[in-house]
């Protein structure tokens, strides 16, 4: 068996069933090996990955995208060393279907794809999507280039990210079941860890309502955790408490206040502001991703 190619990934939590953050693993081979054995970095004792992944690369510019929509318009361009994408309905992928790592300016971008056409270089479009998932606005905003690399996290594992290693930068070896590691096929992956499973999602839906000579502002809590499993009300907390950041800056962008509230909404004199941010904290992570709105 040749050298495996493996993708360790620090991105916001996927499933339901856990608040933690988790490093995903995704690895191709052809001809698969069977499995692959991940060792060093967060590991304690190897892991087996026994699922291939389809791993490829942008061979396009991936045009910024925005969030809560089905966007027709732009597609993703995606060269395959091996393996094949089918298309799926609309409700196959509003359940989850065709979850992808795409590799951005700004990080991995998270996004999910309805229609999938081979081209006749052999290459592939991928049309119908949805952007910016699971909180990752900020690096569909920024775009990808040519080159970018592109995950589908169908078969990917998922271990648990302990905090002590976040903000660390940990060298992992991958290679075929049986063979020996520090030497080929085995190889090294490099990966910097962040938690960002712990991250809590921007609010949304920022408003702000001048009463005389104050300004009160309004947002929608979103959540990591259970936020597809909920009739009706807000969706789960997924925090220990919450808790909100909300910076009052000027129009210079300098931060005048930095206030906390413990509702999605609050009250403070509007003179000299200009804009606001808004972020939800975490008592694990700190400061999640922010929401703005500008006053002016």
């Amino acid at each position: 068996f040749g050298r495996v190619v493996t993708v360790p990934l620090d991105i916001p939590l996927l499933t339901d069933g856990g608040a933690g953050a988790q490093l995903w693993f995704a690895a191709f081979a052809d001809p698969w090996p069977g499995s692959v054995t991940v060792i060093g970095g967060p590991l304690e004792e190897p892991i087996s990955l026994t699922s291939l992944s389809l791993i490829g690369r942008l061979t396009q510019d991936l045009e910024p995208g925005i969030p809560g929509r089905w966007d027709r318009a732009s597609s993703v361009h995606v060269s395959l060393p091996a393996g094949a994408f089918e298309s799926f309905t609309e409700e196959q992928v509003l359940a989850g279907g065709h979850l992808c790592a795409v590799e951005t300016l700004a990080g991995w971008e998270l996004l999910q794809f309805r229609d999938a056409t081979l081209e006749e270089d052999g290459s592939w479009t991928l049309r119908h999507l949805l952007r910016a998932r699971r909180g990752t606005e900020l690096e569909a905003a920024a775009g990808g280039q040519p080159g970018g690399r592109f995950v589908l996290l169908t078969d990917a594992q998922a271990l648990a990210l302990p905090a002590d290693l976040w903000g660390t930068t940990v060298t992992m070896e991958a290679g075929p079941e049986g063979a020996t590691p520090g030497a080929y096929p085995f190889g090294e992956v490099e990966v910097h860890l962040t938690g960002s499973g712990e991250r809590p999602f921007a609010p949304v839906h920022l408003k702000a309502e001048t009463i005389g000579s104050d300004v009160q502002l309004s947002w929608i809590r979103r959540t990591r955790v259970g936020g597809g499993q909920f009739a009706e009300g807000d969706v789960p907390l997924g925090e220990t408490q919450e808790l909100y950041d909300v910076e009052l800056l000027d129009a210079q962008g300098d931060v005048l206040e930095t206030r906390t509230t413990t509702e999605p909404r609050l009250i403070f004199p509007g003179a000299g502001v200009a804009e606001v941010t808004v972020a939800q904290r975490s008592s694990a992570y700190g400061r999640g991703r922010a929401v703005a709105l500008s006053l002016s």
